[in-house]
């Protein structure tokens, strides 16, 4: 069955069974928050291939042969294999409603990688329908998708798509979407209609792109389209890269943190532009492995628009080796009398020798050139790593500590040490107290011979499932915006905390209802700016009563897991701004 049959099969269900019922009003910002609480408590369960149901509203259709099918109440969980449809409903603040759903793929991760999944977020006016697939095919590797236009209900609802994360170990993860091919190591955001086209935003680590037999690399902080059709089949090759800007993700600042690995929004993405002429000139040569160049092939001039409109799609191949490169067609510009037609490919360094060949209406023309490495910076055989990928940096030897940087791909750094991790896997730790694991970067060097650490960082406690109340804090450090000052006295404040989990927590109080405490705090939530170097906490907001009386409060509350040092709290709430420091020994 075509998607959008489905989607107007879906809604009118909907409509027809009266699914929605109407709910207490609350504001927009609210309902947000509402829907992410709700699908961090009731989806803690949901493990690899399975699929939970976030927040209302949501309705599923299940596979023909699937029998005793229950997914239709926050909180349920089923298997991925069980579902043909998805459709979530965009907010709507008369109901109170706003679908969000998630689903942990194993994809192409090995089985001997048990606990790490994709992550797919969906949220919003999303349709999502499962390929066919083979007999015994790992379920929703490869699916059809589609998401609203609609504008926001506020500023603090996302626009609908989807998020997908993979994780940092086990490799690229193969995906196929709308009949294109990604090969994913991190973070995207995407949306798919027939107007736009499928957009990736690419939040963090590289993906691979390829569709009409053409691949397109995407780095961090670049996004890129692919046209689909009615059905969401796509339609012809990538666009062209495009860096994005930080107004056009803004939007997503509250729903990552619903990510297992918090990724930074709008990377910085470098390039230098030069001619095909570099070639001769030796730019090439001189550029280093691992950046990326827009090579404009040539630039073509003509007398009317319609001249110059006619140049548009003409072959003007650029090949590196045997490779053809991608070309694209910047849009016609006038400068002074003429009409100015470029074509470009985009090319990602890496050391060796090439033959740059261009053909143009003058005919073809070759360079050769080699591009080196850097001159060898460990003569001594001192251990040194490269990522081969883009690969996650963790603040102890395992994947149960937090991630705090990502190694670009092809970067090398030099490790100090040694350990065998909590996973029984070798990791090395660099001068700055992070850790990689070791096979997901390639040693040179003598690193067999590097020191053992002893000095483990305590192995994190997993968060809790629900902010704590005012009357059952199940931490002992707690953080209040007016007292956490290094030394000074505050409301669990010693000046010095142990390493590990800390509860920051926020509150107001004395209200009658949970409706007034927060309207008292209206669109003022707590945030962290930051909690030192890489660091970064996710909040949530909850009501709360007392043991006795009847007075209500409003509470954010934000984990965190920090290794020695001493950091900095940036927070604005209700009461104010505010900065202070404190100790983690």
């Amino acid at each position: 069955m075509r998607l959008r049959l489905i989607v107007l099969m879906i809604w009118g269900i909907v409509f027809c069974v009266g699914l929605v019922t109407a709910q207490e009003a609350l504001s927009c910002p609210a309902i947000v928050e509402t829907a992410l609480q709700a699908l961090d408590t009731l989806c803690q369960g949901a493990a690899r291939n399975q699929a939970c149901y976030g927040h209302r509203m949501l309705v599923a259709e299940a596979q023909p042969d699937v029998t005793d099918f229950q997914f239709d109440t926050p909180g349920d969980i089923t298997a991925v294999s069980a579902i043909r449809t998805l459709h979530l409903q965009p907010l709507d603040e008369v109901e109170a409603t706003w679908g969000v759903a998630l689903m942990k793929l194993q994809a192409n991760l090995p089985d001997t990688l048990p606990g790490q999944n994709v992550t797919v977020l969906l949220f919003g006016d999303v349709t999502l329908q499962s390929a066919e697939a083979e007999d015994n095919a790992v379920p929703m590797q490869a699916f059809y998708f589609a998401s609203g236009m609609g504008g926001r209900a506020c500023d603090e609802v996302p626009e609908s798509g989807i998020l997908i994360q993979t994780p940092g170990e086990g490799g690229p993860v193969e995906l196929t979407i709308n009949d294109v091919s990604v090969e994913l190591g991190s973070t995207a955001f995407l949306q798919s209609n027939a107007e736009n086209g499928m957009s990736l935003f690419l939040l963090e680590g590289q993906a691979r792109v390829t569709a009409f037999e053409v691949a397109q690399t995407v780095p961090a902080g670049v996004k890129i389209t692919i046209p689909v059709d009615a059905d969401m089949h796509a339609a012809g090759p990538p666009s062209a890269m495009e860096a994005f800007t930080a107004d056009e993700v803004s939007h997503l600042g509250g729903i990552v943190y619903a990510l297992p690995e918090n990724v930074p929004l709008v990377p910085d993405f470098t390039y230098t532009e030069m001619g095909v002429s570099g070639c001769e000139s030796g730019e090439l040569a001189a550029a280093k492995p691992g950046e990326w160049v827009k090579l404009v092939q040539a630039v073509y001039t003509a007398a009317t628009l319609e001249e110059a409109q006619a140049l548009l799609g003409q072959a003007y191949p650029i090949y590196m080796g045997d490779t053809q490169l991608p070309t694209y067609f910047a849009p016609v510009t006038q400068v002074e009398d003429t009409f100015v037609v470029e074509v470009y490919a985009w090319w990602q360094v890496s050391s060796g020798a090439y033959s740059l060949r261009t053909t143009n209406e003058t005919g073809e023309h070759t360079c050769d050139f080699a591009v080196t490495p850097e001159p060898d910076q460990n003569p001594a055989g001192i251990c040194t790593i490269t990522a081969g990928g883009a690969v996650n940096l963790r603040s102890g030897p395992g994947t149960v500590y937090a991630r705090v940087a990502t190694l670009a791909a092809g970067q090398s750094v030099q490790p100090v040490g040694q350990a065998i991790g909590v996973d029984g896997q070798t990791w090395w730790q660099l001068a700055d107290s992070q850790w990689v694991r070791s096979d997901v970067v390639s040693p040179t060097g003598a690193c067999d011979t590097l020191p053992v650490i002893t000095a483990i960082p305590p192995t994190p406690e997993p968060p809790p499932t629900s902010p704590p109340g005012s009357s059952n804090l199940p931490h002992s450090v707690i953080f209040h915006p007016w007292g956490c000052d290094l030394g000074s006295p505050g409301s669990g404040n010693t000046g010095a905390v142990a390493a590990g989990q800390i509860t920051f927590y926020h509150g107001v109080g004395g209200y009658d209802s949970c409706e007034e405490a927060f309207a008292a705090v209206g669109d003022s939530y707590a945030t962290w700016s930051g909690a030192g170097p890489g660091v970064s906490i996710r909040p949530q907001r909850d009501c709360t009563t007392p043991d006795q009386g009847t007075a209500y409060g409003a509470v954010t509350t934000g984990y965190v897991t920090l290794s020695p040092g001493t950091y900095t709290y940036d927070t604005d709430w209700i009461h104010g701004a505010r900065t202070c420091t404190f100790r983690v020994e």
